[in-house]
């Protein structure tokens, strides 16, 4: 079956590493686009990552990429937005809604990158995730620690599946921690139980929260129970573009890790994961 119809989200290698060096597959995607077959999204996340690229041609041209693909009314909010959003929908019954409204796009276009790039705003803005991503970094390596201490309680062998990883840490209520952290951190406020009941209640329906927790455990499950190495840099970006893609039916990536770690945890995302070239096959199809 196709996947025509769909929303498409797109991560910040696709469109540095594969849109932006071929100008000849930027205009097979507008033309997917023009057709109606596909919608493609990024977020004010992508945004950000690309523009603070030191290469500021380079910068430049990935954002004007982004801009002629997808329109004003194609950006999912951040993930904090997007956690807040789902916990809202829970507490007042009200339907989610992921995206930025397309003032807030054209906002973000021409008051801070357009004109970041000559009133200085882009030049702080690199330190500022640089110094985000150790912080995170180093928060996440905390629960790592925390994460290898209760392996041997969960007698967990280097063969166990993904659904016992999960269930193991359900029962031992380490799912609840990730899930109470990530509330927290990123809401400002620790949930209480019978919120994060609530959650747990309706995770399928609220795909960012699931998705998180679905990372958190394939992550767990990678590094603690089949013994691999751990990212370099954290799975933080990675977390952040998987709770954001979560909200469409497909996520590209050219991050062969990321979508190694997403397969171990096949056919439970809220998503398809795929390199643009299997996406292309695809559509095709």
């Amino acid at each position: 079956m196709g996947v025509s119809k769909k929303m498409v989200y797109m991560d910040t290698q696709v469109v540095d590493c594969f849109l932006r060096p071929h100008p000849e597959v930027l205009d097979y995607f507008s033309e997917l686009e023009r057709s109606g077959k596909v919608r493609f999204i990024c977020s004010g996340d992508l945004l950000a990552e690309l523009a603070v690229n030191p290469d500021v041609d380079a910068a430049k041209e990935s954002l004007r990429v982004v801009d002629q693909l997808c329109g004003r009314d194609d950006y999912f909010k951040e993930p904090k937005d997007l956690f807040q959003n789902e916990l809202q929908a829970i507490r007042e019954s009200k339907p989610r809604n992921p995206f930025l409204s397309s003032e807030e796009v054209t906002k973000a276009f021409e008051q801070k990158i357009w004109a970041g790039f000559t009133n200085g705003y882009i030049q702080k803005l690199r330190p500022h995730i640089r110094n985000v991503k150790k912080r995170r970094f180093a928060e996440e390596k905390k629960e790592f620690d925390r994460d290898k201490v209760i392996i041997e309680r969960l007698g967990l062998g280097r063969d166990a599946g993904f659904d016992a990883v999960w269930d193991a840490l359900q029962k031992n209520g380490r799912l609840g921690s990730y899930l109470r952290e990530v509330v927290r951190r990123q809401c400002g406020t620790a949930p209480s139980e019978e919120t994060l009941q609530a959650i747990f209640d309706h995770l399928h329906e609220l795909p960012s929260l699931r998705s998180y927790l679905l990372y958190r455990v394939a992550y767990f499950h990678s590094v603690n129970v089949q013994g691999r190495r751990p990212r370099k840099h954290g799975n933080n970006i990675d977390a952040r573009h998987i709770v954001t893609g979560a909200n469409a039916n497909i996520l590209i990536s050219d991050d062969g890790a990321m979508l190694d770690l997403l397969s171990s945890a096949e056919g439970r995302w809220p998503f398809s994961a795929m390199t643009p070239a299997q996406f292309c096959c695809q559509i095709e199809n």
